[in-house]
């Protein structure tokens, strides 16, 4: 797998049209976007859409609730037929734990802003 030698990845595959994940969900995996492409959103009170972005090859999402050890904020859901390498909470986790301390709070700290940022005005 060129993204990384960890043992026990598993790639699952995703249709169009099939969600990855929903708001309120609990983070237990992140994704990493092997090929199609994810879009994500958000949702208003009233059930608006709005556009976060759209994940793609090499892009990984879900990272933000994980690293937070916070429920999901938004959906995701695959655009077209995708193939997702599925990053689970325990893999994560040992990664970040294994991390350099500083690092780990610039990265903590980013995701902290851009989470700010992406809720601003949502309900």
């Amino acid at each position: 797998m060129p993204y990384s030698k960890d043992k026990g990845l598993v790639i699952r595959q995703y249709n169009k049209g099939i969600v990855v994940f929903s708001k309120g969900d609990e983070a237990q995996e992140a994704y990493l976007v092997r090929e199609g492409r994810v879009r994500i959103f958000q949702k208003d009170e009233n059930g608006k859409e709005r556009d976060i972005g759209f994940a793609e090859q090499g892009d990984i999402l879900g990272e933000m609730s994980m690293f937070q050890k916070k429920k999901r904020t938004s959906y995701a859901e695959a655009v077209e037929k995708s193939n997702l390498v599925i990053i689970s909470r325990e893999l994560f986790d040992e990664k970040v734990n294994k991390a350099d301390p500083l690092l780990s709070a610039i990265i903590g700290g980013l995701i902290k802003r851009l989470y700010k940022a992406q809720n601003k005005n949502l309900a």
